[in-house]
């Protein structure tokens, strides 16, 4: 058995109004039977930074997805929590 690596996608979430990001996950995994993968995971930074946990063949197909979801940027992808914290956090002004 192949073994996943994890990967952990950096989102920064733009002003959903009512919403809030859990809604707006929800909808999307709903629309995308696909997505409902054991190992995906949101986890909250702030209240606009969130990471997803996810494989390493799922990035490309997530990144397209996000990308055509109003209201989220990818900043990007690391390998490691601490690592996409350092990368792509500090540089937003975020501790």
């Amino acid at each position: 058995m192949e073994r996943v690596r994890r990967r952990y996608i950096v989102l920064e979430l733009k002003d959903q109004g009512e919403k809030s990001w859990h809604e707006e996950w929800r909808i999307l995994l709903e629309k995308n039977p696909s997505l409902k993968h054991p190992l995906l995971k949101l986890i909250p930074l702030h209240p606009r930074l969130v990471l997803l946990r996810c494989g390493h063949k799922q990035v490309e197909g997530l990144k397209r997805l996000l990308a055509s979801w109003e209201g989220v940027e990818v900043l990007g992808v690391s390998g490691t929590m601490k690592g996409a914290k350092r990368k792509f956090l500090r540089d937003k002004g975020y501790p």
